[in-house]
């Protein structure tokens, strides 16, 4: 039996994004895909981008680690950054070749049988990645809970089907708007013991890393900033995006009205199934 190692692409660099590695590496026919609401940051109230620049300026001066997503003057920025919010509405996701159409299907499905809604963010919070290479600063979404959900839940057959991981049990939608690696990151139990992969994040060069994102910070930042979130109004949700490798497909609901009953699951139809189900490729162990 071939090693795995021979379907392997050559491993990034760390150096080249900021300290981040893969905890599942790059296998050849294989694409990393994600499944978000996009907020483009054009669109949102003068006042939210004004305290979305304030917050990031603040969190960068406590925690000096942080890498902002959003791109304002003056900030050292992530490789990530980007012009627009994202609240995901699944975990990554890593398909074959075959499976991407029907992937796209799902998605633009899910966002037709949608209506638009509001959302509003509720509070300041941290997450870490399923990893625990890197901790998130995010504002977590309050008003337009039920409705994420839906969303998030319209995509769990497609997900069994292609054999991922749906979305969490008890979901916390959020925007992330700076990141921070942990400095345990080398030792973060989903990644393999003398892997290819722990080989080359163990001999890059040192980032700024953090072991957590203090409590008493985020305390901080919301006696600070928690009231002015709550108060900078609602805003409009009407699309779903997929990433699939480097493509963005968009989709808006199929009919422009507001949210009145929640989102219809979202079922496989038979074309959908021979699509997604074809031709069985011989790197099974990508899964």
């Amino acid at each position: 039996m071939l090693s795995p190692r021979l379907f392997l692409a050559p491993l990034p660099d760390p150096a080249a994004h900021q300290g981040r590695i893969r905890a599942q590496p790059h296998v050849e026919g294989q694409w990393a895909a994600h499944v978000y609401v996009p907020i483009p940051l054009s669109g949102c109230p003068l006042n939210l981008r004004k305290l979305l620049h304030r917050l990031s300026k603040e969190a960068l001066t406590g925690v000096p680690e942080l890498y902002p997503f959003l791109e304002f003057d003056g900030m050292r920025l992530s490789s990530e950054k980007q012009e627009e919010l994202h609240i995901s509405l699944s975990r990554p996701i890593f398909l074959r070749a075959h499976q991407r159409e029907g992937l796209k299907k799902a998605v633009k499905r899910v966002a037709h049988s949608s209506k638009r809604f509001q959302a509003s963010f509720s509070r300041l919070t941290v997450f870490r990645n399923d990893e625990g290479t890197r901790t998130f600063l995010s504002i977590e979404v309050g008003a337009g809970y039920d409705q994420f959900r839906g969303l998030a839940d319209g995509l769990t057959n497609i997900l069994a089907y292609i054999r991922q991981k749906e979305y969490y049990t008890t979901p916390r939608f959020h925007a992330s708007i700076a990141w921070a690696l942990l400095s345990d990151r080398l030792h973060a139990p989903d990644i393999q013991r003398g892997s290819p992969l722990e080989e080359a994040s163990a001999t890059a060069r040192p980032f700024p890393s953090v072991s957590c994102i203090p409590n008493s910070f985020i305390d901080r930042l919301e006696r600070e900033f928690g009231d002015e979130l709550r108060r900078v109004g609602r805003l409009d949700i009407d699309r779903v995006s997929v990433k699939i490798g480097k493509e963005v497909f968009t989709w808006g609901p199929a009919v422009s009205t507001y949210w009145g009953t929640p989102c219809s699951v979202f079922s496989l139809n038979s074309e959908e199934c021979a699509t997604i189900e074809a031709a069985p490729v011989a790197l099974s162990h990508v899964f």
